[in-house]
């Protein structure tokens, strides 16, 4: 398990658990590596859904 530092709560959080408070203002946040990877999985789960609908029309 990977952490990364939280500058808002000034402490360690795993990465993989995402922001402790992802919809609290947060200057911090255009640099947060887990905002970055917690957008990534979300982003990535988005693509997948649109990828199995577009192959359902398709059959």
């Amino acid at each position: 398990m990977e952490k990364g530092f939280c500058q808002k709560d000034n402490l360690y959080v795993i990465i993989e658990k995402g922001c402790l408070h992802p919809n609290d203002y947060c200057q911090h946040r255009t640099a947060c590596i887990i905002h970055f990877v917690q957008k990534e999985k979300e982003y990535e789960e988005k693509r997948k859904n649109l990828n199995n609908q577009n192959q359902n029309k398709e059959k």
